[in-house]
């Protein structure tokens, strides 16, 4: 076995540079000289020493090159410190506040200014907690002062003390590229008659579309802050939920049924080709300068090169289009850019099934999966050149997640995910071998992360809430941290048939703290700020480990923390373990790198 490093100078999902091995870094690729000794280390170098400023193994794989990147060992994919040590990510979401006076009659923010005398020392301590329980990573959504870039006066050196690498997200482009005129939402042009979806898919087709995206990173304040430090790993781009379409697709169910998202083909099919006033101007309804719907556009003309005339699309999908135009306007012409999904266009279905597509000729739905990777792969390339541009070398991660509710998402948006990222972020998997393996196909030989999360309302402070029947919902914290183990034992151990590699380089958990809005008990702690580790989240007071006071709470609640902390630091040895083999001895900083080229789709709207 060798020693790998990802290429992200790519031609396809799953291509390789066979003439030089690679680093890669989000924002770049440069070619380095093949290490001397690329096979395992000697019994020598087998020794580890202590874990990096990163917190990464204590085992140096590569050159310290400065900031993160992704290697692979043997069949293993992890991620680098900038010190060269392996790392897999141990991240938890949203480590904040909350204002929301709960049912006791106060809030999770005004209890922690109580419990540590100051909010500054709260946000110290959190981090503290945190390494505590063998988490790494601090995920989207963390309040700043958490942030390694922190600072307050009552820390020493003005610093965040307990700094701990971090993973950006971005401010909402796909959302607040809407306001300005910058981008459509296709959603917001479908014909109430016959589908109506209230969520949002930005036109990314749109030639303004991609020159807002530069300069909304470039602006995100957040960004900055942290572009400025070498914990910063990298970053995604938008929330799933502002990219409807993006998460779990048929293939799999979702758990629990019925999560699947819309196809996105389909959705620029039926969508209006043009909008003429911007519902989300302020003030509201403010005209267009361009009324245009590009996507659909794109559509039209990428149908109309792989078919040549409206007869041969006619013959392959069933249909009785007069033109690839419109003849007539929508919603009601002949042409295909009047297409609006009407009952009466039997080709599409005898009933619309906007995520299935039930009922379509086996054509139609290989176009609209082609032109669902085409559609995927502008967004990734675009939010991909301007992250890069506004935070240089830093991890590409895309969306928050691909798929979702334990299942993946469709395998065009993998397959360009697979081409434009340098870590995927998958939405939750059920653990079999499946769908790692359909995964896999689509995306290719990539490093995988995950979402991960589960709830045991019974057992925690959102006891008088009732989850959604699942999988991931228990009855009993002590379930819960089973079913922690189980998960992430999969990750850990997972290995791709189609690649030959074990791909996870980690997990982002959800989250920090029970969510009040979803009355879910997803934290590490409760509204109270006390753990769910069978001992400070009780109803009799006591001291936890730092002389805080822990306790108070309703009832008794069980043990989830204790299986987390074992299973973390199994993870932390495993990775360590298998590191030794491809140690190497202390490397110099390299140069600076040159900006990665990204793959570029296949001809559509150039």
């Amino acid at each position: 076995m060798s020693l790998k490093f990802r290429s992200s100078i790519r031609s396809g999902a799953g291509a390789n540079f066979a003439a030089a091995l690679l680093i890669c870094w989000a924002g770049s690729c440069a070619p380095q000289a093949k290490p001397e000794s690329p096979q395992r280390a000697s019994s020598s170098a087998q020794a580890p020493s202590a874990p990096d400023v990163y917190r990464g193994v204590g085992v140096r794989v590569t050159t310290a090159v400065g900031s993160w990147h992704t290697v692979k060992l043997g069949n293993r994919w992890v991620l680098a410190t900038p010190e060269g040590h392996a790392f897999w990510m141990l991240g938890v979401y949203a480590v904040g506040g909350d204002d929301h006076t709960d049912e006791l009659g106060s809030s999770y923010s005004a209890r922690i200014l109580k419990k540590y005398g100051n909010s500054d020392n709260a946000w110290a301590q959190a981090n503290r907690r945190l390494l505590s329980w063998g988490f790494n990573t601090l995920g989207p959504y963390c309040y700043r002062m958490v942030w390694p870039t922190a600072e307050s006066t009552l820390w020493p050196r003005q610093q965040q003390p307990v700094k701990l690498p971090v993973v950006h997200i971005g401010y909402h482009p796909a959302s607040n590229c809407l306001n300005d005129g910058s981008c459509k939402n296709l959603y917001r042009g479908l014909d109430p008659a016959v589908l109506s979806i209230g969520r949002n898919f930005p036109d990314v087709f749109d030639p303004k579309y991609a020159t807002f995206l530069p300069g909304w990173y470039s602006s995100d304040w957040a960004m900055q802050q942290l572009r400025r430090s070498p914990y910063l790993i990298g970053a995604f781009s938008d929330d799933t939920d502002d990219v409807y379409g993006f998460g779990p697709g048929v293939d799999f169910p979702t758990d629990p049924p019925g999560k699947d998202s819309p196809h996105l083909g389909l959705i620029t099919l039926i969508t209006a080709p043009t909008q003429t006033a911007n519902p989300y101007s302020s003030p509201a309804n403010l005209p267009y300068a361009d009324a245009a719907v590009h996507a659909k556009s794109e559509l039209r003309n990428w149908l109309a090169r792989k078919y040549g005339n409206i007869q041969a699309l006619n013959q392959a999908w069933g249909s009785n289009y007069t033109s690839f135009d419109s003849d007539g306007g929508w919603p009601a012409g002949r042409g295909l850019m009047d297409e609006n999904g009407r009952a009466s266009h039997a080709w599409l279905g005898a009933r619309l099934d906007s995520s299935g597509l039930t009922g379509m000729a086996t054509n139609i739905r290989a176009d609209l999966d082609g032109f669902l990777y085409e559609l995927a792969a502008r967004y990734f390339q675009a939010n991909g050149d301007a992250i890069e541009a506004a935070a240089p070398g830093i991890l590409y991660f895309g969306p928050t997640n691909l798929g979702g509710w334990r299942s993946p998402a469709r395998g065009p948006i993998l397959k360009a995910a697979g081409e434009y990222l340098d870590v995927i972020s998958t939405g939750g998997t059920d653990g079999s071998q499946a769908q790692l393996d359909f995964t896999t196909r689509w995306a290719g030989d990539v490093p995988l992360v995950i979402w991960e999360g589960m709830v045991a309302n019974p057992d925690s402070g959102r006891w008088r809430y009732k989850p959604e029947s699942a999988s991931w919902t228990l009855p009993t914290q002590d379930a819960r941290g089973r079913k922690f183990r189980d998960d992430v034992q999969a990750l850990l151990n997972g290995f791709a048939g189609p690649t030959g590699s074990k791909p996870y380089v980690g997990f982002t958990y959800w989250a920090w703290l029970d969510t009040f809005s979803e009355q879910m008990n997803f934290g590490l702690v409760s509204m109270l700020d006390n753990a769910y580790d069978g001992k400070e989240a009780r109803r009799a007071g006591s001291l936890d480990d730092w002389g805080y006071v822990v306790g108070g709470e309703e009832r008794d609640y069980g043990d989830f923390l204790s299986y987390v902390r074992l299973m973390n630091q199994e993870v932390f040895d495993t990775i360590q373990s298998e590191a030794l083999s491809y140690a190497i001895p202390g490397g110099r900083r390299s140069q600076p790198r040159p900006m990665r080229p990204r793959p570029v789709s296949s001809g559509i709207g150039q």
